[in-house]
């Protein structure tokens, strides 16, 4: 969580950074903001000299990789944070003291995030005791918050449950009228159902796929029946694969595809990952729901995700002025990089394969990765014979990251092979959408046909729909 400061770093970006560091173990997003606008001021100032520019932008860089983006500016993931609980704890029953309520009213959805998904359980504890002292002075600050504290009644801390108890009791004691966990519990189980059925959706990416997990958790007191996770079909995305393979079928009806999780046992949790492949566009509209009946047959849909994915954001800048070898392109790439993805499909008839070579060069000169070598055969009178290999090597402009792109043409099968190499997952998905939208643009052509099957990696046969080996419906 703590972004460690380089000993060779100059006095001022170390200062900044210590500062930032200070300012995250208290949980306060503004002050770290802060600290990122003065980097940003070290890297634009015409005063700063060029190493201590050069620290600030790599701390920058540094910050920027972390995820430090959350709902409601808490700024940082919450589930690893290990900072000052106990100082936290002393600011908020002193700014009660003083009524400083706008700062505690800041404060209190980073101490619900705590409670929510912190590892340590000191550190859950702590902040659970402080929303408790809250609830005594002002309950008014955490009634809008008041569903969220229904999981963390089902905390396997007695610490933890014993002071949320405290809280709903404060904030509505009408309805609960007890401070006691169990009879708590009780009451929850049977007025706020739906409120014990969480969900939440995470984004990641596995070679060029995006990977959507969904998790479902059911803390009712009965099973929850006919669970299912509804993805709305778009044209800007197919779905390659499902972990573990759920039983998935089509509602045509309501253009989604159904995934079957079929029953989730109470105080139990089921999750699942759908592989997507983006169709070669700049966004991805990605609409996600859970549908399923309580134990009466009560039925409930819940909206999980709804938003437009921006492919072309993560791909990061680059830049050529730093000139790489053709050995140095090999070595990153078969044993230095991380993530090796590769990709290979069908030329169409209409193409010339030297005129994709052409178009590939002007996209990579576009984004400033470097043509380090090409290799292709020359005077050929029939294209059937043309073969072309190219390696390309893109540096990203502040924290140095690499990015090898290895590119072969053949005219013999007319086929076009993409590979990328990087060490960083979330780079290759941006760079494949990227690299093939402006390859179709620029040719006024729709995707060529895939020869590899994106799921099991079959090789398919030119014109193929679909993969014959795991059924993988494709472009």
């Amino acid at each position: 969580m703590e972004l460690k400061v380089d000993a060779g770093w100059s006095r001022p970006v170390k200062d900044v950074v210590k500062n930032f560091n200070e300012r995250i173990k208290l949980l306060d997003a503004a002050g770290a903001r802060r600290a990122m606008i003065d980097l940003v001021a070290m890297i634009r100032s015409k005063d700063v000299d060029e190493d201590t520019r050069k620290d600030a932008s790599i701390a920058m860089e540094l910050i920027q990789q972390i995820d430090y983006s959350h709902p409601e500016q808490v700024l940082i993931s919450m589930a690893d944070w290990k900072g000052d609980i106990d100082q936290i704890k002393k600011n908020v029953l002193n700014d009660l003291k003083l009524k400083n309520y706008d700062t505690v009213a800041e404060m209190v959805p980073k101490l619900i995030y705590l409670v929510e998904t912190n590892k340590d359980l000191y550190t859950r504890v702590k902040s659970a005791e402080a929303l408790s002292e809250i609830s005594k002075k002002h309950p008014l600050l955490l009634e809008k918050y008041q569903p969220r504290f229904f999981k963390a009644m089902f905390d396997e801390s007695l610490d933890v449950t014993n002071f949320i108890a405290d809280v709903l009791y404060n904030i509505d004691f009408q309805t609960f009228g007890t401070h006691s966990p169990d009879k708590i519990r009780k009451i929850l189980s049977e007025r706020f159902e739906e409120n014990l059925v969480n969900t939440w959706v995470t984004l990641g990416y596995n070679r060029h796929l995006v990977r959507v997990e969904v998790n479902v958790e059911n803390f009712t007191r009965n099973w929850i029946f006919d669970v299912s996770v509804r993805v709305k079909n778009n044209p800007t995305f197919t779905i390659a694969g499902i972990e573990p393979e759920y039983p998935a079928r089509q509602d045509p009806g309501n253009n989604t595809t159904m995934i079957d999780l079929n029953v989730v046992q109470n105080k139990a949790a089921k999750k699942t990952f759908i592989h997507v492949e983006p169709r070669y566009v700049q966004r991805m509209q990605l609409q996600v729901k859970l549908a399923y009946k309580n134990n009466d047959g009560k039925a409930s849909d819940k909206e999980l995700f709804n938003e437009e994915v921006d492919l072309f954001a993560l791909v990061p800048k680059f830049q050529t002025s730093v000139n790489f070898g053709l050995a140095h392109c090999k070595e990153f790439f078969e044993f230095v990089a991380k993530i090796k993805s590769m990709r290979k499909f069908a030329i169409p008839e209409v193409i010339r394969p030297s005129q994709l070579v052409i178009v590939m060069k002007n996209i990579m000169d576009a984004e400033s990765i470097a043509l380090v070598n090409e290799y292709k055969t020359d005077n050929v009178q029939d294209e059937s014979d043309y073969y072309c290999e190219l390696y390309f090597h893109g540096q990203t402009w502040i924290a140095k990251d690499e990015v090898v792109v290895v590119s072969r043409i053949a005219g013999e099968d007319k086929t076009v092979t993409l590979m990328i190499a990087a060490n960083k997952e979330i780079y290759i998905p941006g760079l494949y959408n990227k690299f093939l939208a402006k390859i179709y643009a620029a040719l006024n052509h729709k995707p060529f046909t895939p020869l590899e099957c994106p799921k099991c990696f079959g090789t398919l046969d030119r014109g193929m729909t679909f993969c014959p080996s795991c059924k993988t419906k494709l472009h």
